[in-house]
C-alpha cells in the first residue's frame, strides 16, 4: 500500500447509500467492495455488485439470507454464488474463500480486503463498523477515476490476471502509462508460464502451432 487508506463516512457519498440495505440484510461481518463504485461514481451501468465476508459464518449466513430475500441463483459452488435481483437487475455475487489460480481471495476485514485489489480505481469499500456505514478507499482513487487512469497498486499476486484486468479496464476507456505497463511485463516475465495457461488465463483462443517448413 502505497499510503494510509481514507476513512470517511458513507453519508459523504449519498450516491451509494442504496447499497447499505444489502449490507444490513447480509450482517456487520460483510463489506461490498471493487468495481461497483467506479460504475456508480463515474455513471454508468452497474453490472454487479461484489460482496465479501470476514469469517466463513458469514459467508453461509448470507447465502440462506439472500434465498430468503427472493433473490434468483444464477450459479453457486462452495466459495462463490451468484444471484440475479429481480428488482434491480443487478447481479449481486458473494465471494467467499477462494485460491484458484486466477483470483486468490480470504475471509477478512474491510482495509485488507482491498489491498489485494489491483488498482486504485478498485479500491474502495463500504462496511458497517457497528455505529455507522463507513467507506475506505485509497488516497488516488477518485483523482485516478476522474483521469480515466490505470494504476497499479499491488504485489502482483497474480501478474496474468492483473493483465487480463488492463485489457478489460482499456475497453472502459481507460488508460495505462508505459512504466505501468513495463512492470507489469516485468513482473510476467519473472514467472514460469506456459503460452497455454496465458491465453486460458486472458480467455482467447491460443494460436494454431506453425506448420514445419517443407525440406523441398
Amino acid at each position: 500500500m502505497s499510503a494510509p487508506y481514507i476513512t470517511r463516512k458513507a453519508e459523504e457519498f449519498p450516491e451509494i447509500w442504496h447499497l447499505s440495505p444489502l449490507l444490513e440484510a447480509f450482517g456487520r461481518h460483510s463489506h461490498i467492495a471493487g468495481g461497483v463504485f467506479r460504475s456508480i461514481f463515474t455513471d454508468t451501468r452497474v453490472k454487479d455488485i461484489d460482496v465479501f465476508f470476514e469469517n466463513e459464518l458469514a459467508f453461509v449466513s448470507a447465502k440462506n439470507k439472500a434465498n430468503m430475500m427472493g433473490l434468483r441463483v444464477i450459479s453457486e459452488s462452495a466459495n462463490i454464488a451468484n444471484y440475479h435481483d429481480p428488482i434491480t437487475g443487478h447481479t449481486i455475487q458473494l465471494v467467499g474463500e477462494n485460491s484458484d489460480e486466477e483470483y486468490a481471495f480470504v475471509f477478512s476485514p474491510p482495509d485488507t480486503r482491498i489491498e489485494v485489489f489491483d488498482f486504485t480505481i478498485t479500491k474502495f469499500v463500504l462496511y458497517f463498523d457497528g455505529k455507522n456505514y463507513m467507506v475506505k478507499h485509497h488516497p488516488d482513487y477518485f483523482a485516478d477515476l476522474d483521469a480515466s487512469r490505470i494504476v497499479i497498486d499491488s504485489h502482483f499476486v497474480n501478474p496474468i490476471s492483473t493483465l487480463s484486468r488492463v485489457i478489460r479496464y482499456t475497453d472502459y476507456g481507460y488508460s495505462i502509462s508505459p512504466k505501468e505497463l513495463a512492470d507489469l511485463v516485468i513482473e510476467l516475465q519473472k514467472r514460469d508460464y506456459t503460452d497455454e495457461k496465458i491465453y486460458r488465463s486472458l480467455k482467447v483462443p491460443a494460436p494454431a502451432p506453425a506448420n514445419p517448413r517443407s525440406a523441398f
